[in-house]
């Protein structure tokens, strides 16, 4: 996903969409170079489980405060 499709996806709901709609592709398709013997759906719900853990993880993130 590219810098102006992040600044896109704020303000256009449409164009978030397709950026986590393009980021699961992505790692379903690369899972899936990595793991042939795996089941379509095996491949789904480790990118579901990927996808959260990434999604926890940048929830954990404390917010930057200006002191100022």
């Amino acid at each position: 996903m590219g810098f102006f499709k992040n600044i896109q996806g704020i303000f256009n709901t449409k164009a978030l969409g397709e950026a986590v709609v393009e980021a699961h592709l992505t790692s379903y398709f690369a899972l899936r170079q990595l793991h042939p013997e795996l089941t379509e759906h095996l491949l789904l719900s480790n990118v579901l489980v990927e996808r959260v853990k990434l999604f926890s993880k940048v929830n954990e993130m404390p917010m930057m405060v200006d002191a100022t």
